[in-house]
């Protein structure tokens, strides 16, 4: 039985800190992997 104390701690641990840089971050890495696959096809 999930309580909602460790519900809380769920979305604690699944949160992350700072979801903006962690979204460039992931533009940046998923731009990269198109970069790579479009060159790989050349």
């Amino acid at each position: 039985m999930v309580t909602q104390r460790s519900r809380s701690e769920l979305t604690v641990v699944f949160t992350p800190p700072n979801p903006a840089k962690n979204v460039a971050n992931f533009d940046r890495a998923f731009i990269l992997r198109r970069l790579h696959q479009s060159s790989s096809f050349l």
